[in-house]
């Protein structure tokens, strides 16, 4: 007879993904409006989000949003990891 091992309720957890350092210069209203953005989360959702989330969020969104790009990367067999 096989003994049935316990285990956890939660999700088996998926690799955090590896991050990269991105350095960018800005305008100054583009700056004022994530900062802004950063306090509307804070208030909204009564926790803080950093501006690196905040930028990846972005960022993300933009790219998985941008047919173009999709079909740009598609025709050169580009897998992306968005």
């Amino acid at each position: 007879m096989t003994e049935k091992k316990a285990r956890l309720m939660l999700p088996v957890a998926k690799p955090v993904p590896q991050h990269a350092t991105l350095k960018l210069t800005i305008p100054a209203g583009l700056h004022a409006a994530l900062l802004h953005y950063q306090d509307a989360y804070r208030e909204m959702n009564e926790a803080e989000l950093s501006m690196d989330d905040i930028g990846e969020y972005i960022l993300r969104q933009h790219l998985r949003r941008d047919k173009a790009f999709a079909a740009w990367a598609e025709t050169r067999g580009i897998k992306l990891e968005i």
